[in-house]
């Protein structure tokens, strides 16, 4: 009848979109707009080509790391120009990303190093008394940024599938163990394409980058922003 058609058409949302990996929606933004400003943290500010050269530099780094397309990489930095180069480059390598929020208490943060089975975790020289000794190789970049700018500025080409995963975000614990919540490129890419297609949502947005890694509003206010050429 009429009130089913009109249900049925409400709640039909249907809509192919191009499955691109993530960190792909990033490289055609740096194509598209090399010269806009991509990242503004105090007075640095880094358009999308700079962005993008040096997130493939640390991309190439990991790769000859021996990083492959489903390895997990946890970053675990304060809030900086180099967290953000971090979190593009690692999925640049074929990787996902495991944020790890220093402040968390040492416990927790130990829990999520082995649990999340990560490779390599990604942090800083004066935050090493937070983490243990574990499987993993350990990389400071605070230590390692000179191997960096010898490396190629070029895209990485790494075969990644819309099915491989861009990070593993761990729920509070508040009902037990912390869980990881494992989320694909696919998924991420439809949320992005949807929001670009939203009435609501102006290109060339400057966003505050406001929440933690460890929250998964982190990636929509950092991707959506850049996928519509913000700042």
């Amino acid at each position: 009848d009429e009130k089913n058609k009109i249900l049925y058409k409400w709640n039909d949302t249907l809509k192919e979109y191009d499955n691109k990996c993530v960190h792909k929606l990033f490289e055609d933004a740096a194509e598209n707009y090399p010269e806009k400003i991509a990242l503004e943290t105090g007075r640095n500010k880094l358009t999308y080509k700079e962005l993008n050269q040096r997130s493939n530099q640390l991309a190439h780094f990991l790769i000859r790391s021996g990083i492959k397309p489903g390895d997990t990489i946890g970053i675990s930095l304060m809030r900086s120009e180099e967290m953000i180069i971090t979190l593009l480059g690692i999925l640049k390598s074929g990787a996902a990303y495991v944020p790890i929020d220093p402040t968390f208490p040492k416990d927790r943060i130990n829990y999520l190093l082995k649990d999340s089975g990560i490779k390599i975790l990604i942090t800083t020289s004066d935050l090493s008394d937070n983490f243990e000794n574990g499987d993993h190789r350990t990389i400071y970049n605070d230590r390692e940024i000179s191997e960096l700018q010898n490396e190629n500025i070029d895209n990485p080409e790494i075969e990644v599938t819309p099915d491989d995963l861009v990070y593993i975000i761990y729920t509070s614990g508040s009902t037990g163990k912390p869980k990881g919540v494992l989320m694909m490129h696919k998924a991420l890419s439809n949320l992005l394409n949807w929001q670009m297609d939203s009435h609501e949502f102006q290109k060339g947005f400057r966003v505050l980058q406001f929440t933690t890694l460890s929250f998964d509003v982190s990636f929509q206010e950092i991707f959506s922003t850049w996928t519509s050429g913000g700042t």
